[in-house]
């Protein structure tokens, strides 16, 4: 009778392991998924993220801005490499998925530094989410396409500097019907 018992509890925990595999496997799996013309689609920013709480700071006005303190520590734009948004067309709402292109311009003939690349969803308490944009990076810029957002309006703050240390960050806007 006990060895059934020991059994029981053997086969639970094998039980357990096995639905915590799983469960870890859905995990992964969710960071994407499949469309109907069978593309791959990149969920960006999870329903559940955005859902948090928006950030009470205030934002530059202007879609775009670019923001980032000089070599000195006094507030200049674009003092590291400028990033440039392609694609989407800000101020303009989308319907999901969509394509993100983003160019990066050394400036000073100071190369762009990749490993500086910081990207996030800002909210009360930001999400880094650069490990999820790092697979579609280069010195050249970030391009992804079929990238899924819950609807709303979802604010990225994207920031790179060059092998001199001059940070550049920008904002980029996006409204998904």
């Amino acid at each position: 009778m006990r060895r059934g018992r020991q059994s029981s509890a053997g086969g639970d925990s094998g039980r357990r392991a096995a639905l915590a595999l799983v469960m870890a496997l859905a995990v992964l799996v969710s960071a994407t998924t499949i469309g109907s013309a069978g593309a791959q689609t990149l969920v960006l920013v999870t329903p559940e993220e955005a859902r948090l709480p928006d950030a009470p700071i205030e934002l530059p006005a202007e879609p775009g801005a670019t923001l980032g303190p000089s070599r000195k520590g006094t507030e200049a734009l674009e003092v590291g490499p400028r990033i440039l948004v392609i694609k989407p067309t800000e101020g303009f709402a989308v319907t999901g998925p969509l394509d993100i292109e983003v160019q990066f311009q050394p400036q000073d003939d100071a190369a762009v530094d990749l490993a500086t690349l910081e990207v996030k969803y800002v909210k009360l308490v930001s999400i880094d989410i650069t490990d999820r944009v790092r697979p579609y990076a280069s010195p050249e810029g970030i391009r992804v396409e079929r990238v899924s957002f819950p609807r709303g309006k979802h604010t990225i703050r994207i920031s790179i500097a060059d092998t001199r240390g001059a940070l550049t960050s920008r904002i980029l806007s996006v409204t998904i019907q």
